[in-house]
């Protein structure tokens, strides 16, 4: 498995030959990383449009199936917890592996990790019952997780925690205005430029930075950030909405082409509510989610959301 920065040319290579090798012609990027040890990022920074399908044009191949689902075992229990909950939530009863993976849109690997599906329920449903009271679903999907425990292993179903009836409030030490939050309600359905404003003003209005050093620029549908010095440090990929996957995907790798070229530390992608944080100089890391600092959402903030919204007012 290579381990070495590589070049253009060295991934067209690799995916020429693992294609005349694969029993369908194709090279999907799981099939690849596996080959080879090089993963996403390298086809996001070595082709900024177009990613991993361009590389494939340009190699003469054909991609692996793409079906919509996020494959990626670096994903914490504590994540896949909440999202096998929400599943719960959604349909009233625990999914199917099939159904779990198309309402998270995570794929088998991720949640099984190798693992049977009864064993990786055990692994999720002891995550779950290890989350805060605050972040827990409802007493409907608590009745529902705590009878497919007991179904798994009738001996710890019974000493499964049960949270205290009332949660202390939530609080931050960064407080996001009433009005700025109805406005974010308010421009939900609105486009590009208008969000740009609202990310802009979250900046200058929420997180209390001088306006002369947030600069919305229309042409490239982003916000930039100058720290104390006046220096640009962080950049804002906005986009209206980011709810999808390659909606996410497509934001990233346009703010992380604008860092690359203007040498500024901190990647964010937004939609005025949704915001996901990158540090480019994180320890050197190349890997997306080695340099992913977390993701928030204004109107649905989290206790441990308070580290992200005081990382962004670092340098005002």
């Amino acid at each position: 498995m290579n381990r070495q920065t590589p070049s253009k040319e060295d991934m067209i290579a690799a995916l020429q030959r693992i294609a005349s090798a694969a029993p369908d012609g194709r090279v999907s990027q799981s099939l690849f990383k596996n080959e080879t040890g090089w993963d996403r990022y390298w086809f996001d920074k070595l082709w900024p449009t177009g990613g991993y399908q361009s590389a494939c044009l340009e190699a003469g191949v054909q991609r692996g199936a793409i079906v919509g689902i996020e494959t990626h075992t670096r994903v914490t229990d504590t994540e896949l917890a909440a999202r096998f909950a929400d599943a719960v939530k959604a349909i009233g009863q625990i999914p199917s592996l099939k159904r779990f993976i198309a309402l998270s849109r995570m794929g088998g690997e991720t949640i099984c990790r190798g693992d049977p599906y009864p064993d990786a329920k055990r692994r999720i449903l002891a995550a779950y019952f290890e989350l805060p009271a605050q972040e827990r679903k409802g007493e409907d999907v608590e009745r529902i997780l705590r009878d497919e425990s007991r179904r798994l292993d009738p001996t710890v179903g019974s000493a499964i925690p049960i949270p205290a009836a009332s949660v202390a409030p939530v609080r931050h030490s960064i407080q996001v205005p009433t009005d700025y939050m109805s406005l974010i309600r308010e421009f939900r359905d609105r486009g590009e430029e208008e969000k740009r404003q609202l990310v802009a003003q979250f900046f200058y209005s929420v997180l209390g930075y001088k306006r002369a050093r947030v600069r919305s620029e229309h042409k490239h549908n982003d916000v930039r950030v100058n720290d104390r010095r006046d220096r640009p440090w962080l950049v804002v990929e906005v986009k209206p909405l980011l709810e999808a996957e390659r909606e996410k995907r497509a934001a990233r790798r346009q703010g992380f082409d604008y860092t690359h070229r203007h040498g500024m530390q901190f990647v964010v992608i937004s939609d005025g509510d949704f915001y996901e944080v990158y540090d480019r100089c994180a320890m050197e890391r190349l890997r997306y989610d080695e340099m992913r600092q977390g993701a928030f959402q204004l109107t649905s903030l989290r206790d441990r959301d308070s580290d992200l919204l005081q990382l962004l007012a670092s340098e005002r």
